[in-house]
């Protein structure tokens, strides 16, 4: 059986466009938000994710410490939703972004714990008529080691190649005081 995705009349997409960065109507909030969340503000961004000339959009909108990024792709007189993405506001705020160099959709996910914090990049791809995550890259990370005054840290950088290729130097440090320095 087919899937049946919701479908955005290219008069929706302009609300969307014209009311990005304030609280949605409910009118229309029901068309991206499938939980029974009061209306949000909501974001739009366009770029090209794929090989046509015509750009997909992207609805996201944040709620406490989540939040989610629909993309939408049109076809013929209508736009279909080709994914849904859970963002991740809780440790972070960096919204999610399109990479026009790699026809990319960029998000954060966060981690946390006792002395732990880590930044992790995803990065979507359309394809087909799906959105789908490539690659993630863990971008920064810091440990503050229990017991002593020992902080490792790891920070990543990356830059595309080409279409098929994301290369990524990571530097990784460990900082002591001098009571806790080891020669090793």
């Amino acid at each position: 059986a087919e899937v049946k995705r919701p479908r955005f009349s290219q008069t929706q997409i302009d609300s969307f466009r014209n009311l990005s960065g304030q609280v949605i109507p409910k009118s229309l909030w029901g068309k991206i938000s499938e939980e029974s969340l009061p209306p949000q503000v909501a974001h739009f961004l366009a770029g090209n994710l794929d090989d046509d000339p015509n750009d997909e959009v992207i609805l996201w909108y944040s709620w406490e410490t989540t939040g989610q990024a629909i993309c939408l792709d049109k076809r013929g007189e209508v736009w279909e939703n080709i994914g849904k993405i859970d963002l991740d506001f809780f440790h972070g705020t960096t919204p999610p972004r399109i990479d026009t160099a790699t026809r990319m959709l960029l998000t954060y996910v966060y981690g946390s714990g006792s002395g732990y914090g880590s930044e992790v990049l995803n990065f979507y791809q359309k394809d087909g008529d799906s959105l789908i995550c490539v690659f993630r890259l863990l971008e920064r990370e810091g440990l503050a080691w229990p017991g002593c005054d020992a902080f490792r840290s790891i920070d990543a950088r990356y830059f595309f190649k080409d279409s098929s290729q994301i290369l990524a130097t990571f530097r990784y440090e460990l900082r002591t005081t001098e009571y806790n320095s080891h020669p090793e």
